[in-house]
């Protein structure tokens, strides 16, 4: 049976795909624990940075942890994001970190500037259930928003009027980010990127379909550049975040072979778990998953 097959079979009775999805999910969280113990799951770097992480737990390893490495823009090399690779050679290259903190603010324009990163996917809200879920590091209208270290001052501005788009559910902006140095006033880098803000779902839920994450995918890839990493977050960067990347990849690796005979999603999320903590975090995401890769491949036929 294919992947594609197999997907579409689970999904017809409701009561055998749940119990389907909760096996799979609960060997996904067994080998994330079989691997914990492992020298390449280790979370040394980001221990030694703590007051850098919006939460405790949800840390990079040190294997494939981003280093910002430009010296003019700052000392600091640490910064809580994650190479995420799709597996079997699938051309998806994200960057999955959690939301800024103020204290890392800049390190996140950094983090933009460094990898070259086109678009910019955030799945939170500033403020939920009036706690603080990300650091507000978009600009608003017209606002032109200042940020400064010890060597740098940013300047960020939209440079396009705000649009919503219906389809995706999101705002779109598209942001030009200006780096000066302090001493000289001198201009040292300026980048655009575009910003999708998705707004319609909840911490540690789904959305209430699957089509607007589907037209958010479509949308995203409008904007990609070559093999330039797109940028995901949610809050701590794992739940929303590796959602929104394993069905995106997923979708990508069916298109590619429809003939494999795999379960993508299972294979994709148990992937991307070596690369960053808890990525699809919880089991109604999981199963949102296999939702949306179905409805999407549907509107491919």
């Amino acid at each position: 049976m294919s992947s594609l097959e197999l997907l579409k079979s689970i999904l017809v009775d409701k009561t055998r795909f749940t119990q389907y999805a909760h096996q799979k999910f609960s060997r996904i969280l067994e080998l994330e624990k079989e691997r914990s113990v492992g020298d390449e799951y280790q979370h040394k770097e980001a221990r030694r940075n703590e007051v850098l992480n919006r939460y405790s737990n949800i840390i990079p390893f040190d294997n494939n942890c981003i280093k910002l490495r430009d010296k003019r823009l700052g000392e600091r090399e640490y910064i809580n994001a994650s190479w995420i690779l799709g597996p079997y050679g699938i051309p998806k290259n994200y960057i999955a970190t959690q939301g800024p903190i103020q204290s890392t603010l800049i390190d996140f324009w950094r983090l933009v500037i460094e990898k070259q990163v086109p678009v910019i996917v955030c799945l939170t809200p500033e403020i939920e259930n009036r706690i603080e879920k990300c650091a507000r590091y978009w600009p608003i209208g017209e606002e032109i928003k200042l940020f400064e270290n010890e060597v740098i001052e940013l300047k960020i501005s939209n440079i396009k009027t705000e649009r919503q788009d219906i389809e995706s559910n999101c705002i779109v902006r598209t942001i030009l980010v200006q780096i000066f140095d302090k001493n000289t006033n001198s201009k040292i880098e300026s980048t655009r990127v575009t910003q999708l803000h998705f707004m319609g779902w909840p911490d540690h839920g789904v959305p209430t379909d699957t089509k607007n994450v589907i037209s958010l995918i479509k949308l995203t890839r409008q904007f990609q550049e070559d093999m330039k990493p797109v940028l995901v977050h949610c809050s701590a960067g794992c739940g929303r975040t590796g959602t929104f990347c394993a069905i995106d990849t997923a979708e990508a690796l069916l298109q590619s072979n429809k003939n494999l005979l795999i379960d993508p999603i299972f294979v994709i999320t148990d992937a991307f778990r070596k690369q960053r903590t808890t990525m699809v975090q919880a089991q109604a995401q999981y199963n949102f998953c296999y939702k949306a890769l179905k409805d999407f491949m549907d509107t491919e036929e």
